[in-house]
């Protein structure tokens, strides 16, 4: 099974790559994007974001279509022979504001001299590194780009308004092929997705039926866990909520999830913290905000569908 890793789906105003090479520290860094969302090749919105990287808001603007069709100039169909002037229409189109706050978080963790000087290992190495702080940071971000509130830190996923909860069909079996079905159906078409299960559903999974009974994920005990499911990629996780609960399976599209960066993590140590008591502490500070693109679900061109690059499965009912 993969590793999962929000940073390397999402859109970010800093990406991954570039995160040491740019620290957002000036307004030199003034970067304009525009992201959009289609259903095949019908544009269904854009979403403009401004990055005033010498503060820790940014302002972010979004504009979407309120129909289906969108940006699209008016178009009619006309038979053969017939002259008809095509008009020009206003289209309504919803706009939202939005702000990305560089929510802190922090770290800290102390040993003795003793330790550090006779580790066989650097310590400080170590604490920087993917068991220490370096990995508890990707973790606590990845939690959060998944459940997180908003308030005080990123807007997850889970809790966002954009994100469409799919009703759960059955109370006997956590999770059933239609549920997986219905929550495909409600998927952005144009979106290049993942799915996100919580680590207690694999079970679940790995004997999930058909209609008719059959085996249909995997129907053997020979091969190994499939990686993906109606060929998009699966990743399960215990940063979902556990098993029965809402979003403990998630479609998501994290491309059309934001990340803001405002500093590169960085990992400080100093020896008068605890210095009559001989030992050297290490702090972490990492800033980021995240949050989806979309303030609510698309509504297609007949004014009741819905769908959203982002898709959870409903609490099991009682």
């Amino acid at each position: 099974m993969h590793a999962l890793n929000l940073r390397v789906h999402a859109i970010g105003i800093d990406r991954v790559k570039q995160r040491q090479r740019r620290q957002l520290l000036g307004k030199d860094h003034l970067k304009i994007s525009v992201q959009a969302c289609a259903v095949g090749e019908i544009g269904l919105g854009a979403g403009v974001f401004e990055i005033f990287a010498g503060g820790a808001i940014i302002p972010l603007g979004i504009v979407l279509p309120a129909r289906g069709l969108g940006l699209m100039p008016e178009q009619i169909w006309i038979g053969v022979g017939s002259a008809r002037r095509v008009q020009v229409r206003q289209r309504g189109h919803i706009a939202a504001r939005h702000q990305v706050i560089a929510h802190k978080l922090i770290g800290y963790t102390r040993a003795s001299d003793e330790l550090v000087d006779d580790a066989a290992i650097s310590l400080a190495d170590f604490i920087s590194g993917p068991l220490g702080f370096a990995g508890g940071v990707a973790w606590m971000e990845d939690y959060a780009f998944l459940r997180g509130t908003g308030a005080g830190q990123p807007l997850g996923v889970v809790n966002a308004g954009a994100t469409i909860t799919v009703a759960r069909q059955a109370v006997a079996t956590p999770i059933q092929y239609v549920d997986l079905v219905n929550m495909l159906e409600e998927f952005l078409p144009s979106a290049r997705g993942v799915w996100c299960i919580t680590q207690g559903a694999l079970s679940n999974m790995m004997i999930i039926q058909d209609p008719e009974g059959h085996y249909i994920w995997q129907p053997n005990a020979r091969e190994g866990v499939p990686q993906t499911i109606f060929g998009i990629p699966v990743y399960f996780t215990e940063k979902l909520p556990t098993i029965g609960n809402a979003g403990d399976v998630l479609l998501a599209d994290f491309r059309y999830y934001l990340l803001g960066d405002r500093q590169a993590t960085t990992i400080e140590s100093t020896k008068f913290d605890y210095w009559r008591y001989d030992q050297t502490s290490w702090r972490v500070v990492h800033r980021v905000d995240g949050r989806p693109w979309l303030s609510s679900p698309l509504t297609l061109v007949d004014g009741t569908e819905t769908i959203s690059p982002f898709v959870i499965l409903g609490a099991k009912s009682t």
